[in-house]
């Protein structure tokens, strides 16, 4: 799939599908989407909250650094682990969004196999 190709508020939804948050359907806040919490209230969810997405550059040990220009490269290399040797990268102005785009990449080919 092309989510470079993707505005914020599809990578946000595609995101908040993947780690399972309830989305409010109808309601939302472009680029963000609304989601209900575990006491029924309703919260935001967005690839341009820090907040947000760090959990998950954590848990997926995605790195990001300067590329070039105005360019951020969001990157996860298991070159140092055991087993097949994957890479997914992605480049864009925005280091959430890179990163973003590169857990999409990762979860679909988690996904395929």
């Amino acid at each position: 799939m092309n989510y470079e190709g993707m505005s914020d508020f599809e990578l946000s939804k595609a995101v908040a599908s993947i780690i399972k948050l309830n989305i409010c359907d109808g309601q939302h806040y472009s680029p963000n989407v609304s989601y209900w919490d575990d006491n029924g209230h309703c919260k935001i969810f967005g690839i341009n909250n820090p907040s947000d997405v760090w959990p998950i550059i954590v848990e997926a040990k995605i790195e990001t650094c300067w590329f070039c220009g105005d360019k951020w490269r969001a990157i996860i290399d298991n070159q140092f682990q055991a087993g097949e040797y994957k890479k997914w990268v992605a480049v864009d102005a925005n280091p959430l969004r890179a990163a973003a785009i590169v857990y999409l990449k990762m979860m679909e080919a988690k996904n395929a196999d």
